[in-house]
């Protein structure tokens, strides 16, 4: 693919990044890589990695750069799919987190009513175990 071609084929967004990195190689006469988007025939954009190092003739001058470009798109979906599992089990460890604390606080409650007479009970059967509340001491009753 030529270069007209190719920069007419990289996706949008990768373009300025694209052109800095060339210019930059180009300036400086040093190796590059570079990743970026480039639309296929079928419209799709594919992932590449791009890997130059400048080529001296046998007169010591700088003639271009030799490379080679590799299709990374696999890897690129794989890394996806990484980070959303990876995203998924951190929020199921934050979920288990908050349900482990708020049982922690069930069990503080719980030992804190059998300690005093109390328990967990709310039928009128156990009505006269239950902790009185501020009202009842007050003798005011529901």
């Amino acid at each position: 693919m030529g270069g007209k071609a190719w920069f007419n084929a990289l996706h949008p967004e990768d373009r300025d990044y694209c052109l800095t990195v060339f210019k930059d190689a180009f300036k400086t006469y040093k190796s590059f890589t570079m990743e970026y988007r480039l639309r296929c025939r079928d419209g799709e954009y594919r992932h590449f990695i791009d890997h130059g190092e400048p080529y001296i003739d046998g007169h010591g001058r700088f003639s271009g750069f030799v490379g080679s470009s590799t299709d990374i798109t696999e890897q690129k979906l794989s890394e996806d799919e990484l980070k959303k599992s990876h995203q998924e089990l951190t929020q199921y460890n934050y979920e288990m987190n908050l349900i482990n604390q708020l049982n922690s606080y069930l069990q503080v409650c719980r030992q804190c009513r059998c300690k005093i007479g109390g328990h967990m009970g709310t039928g009128p059967e156990t009505q006269d175990r239950t902790i009185p509340t501020y009202k009842q001491k007050k003798g005011h009753t529901q």
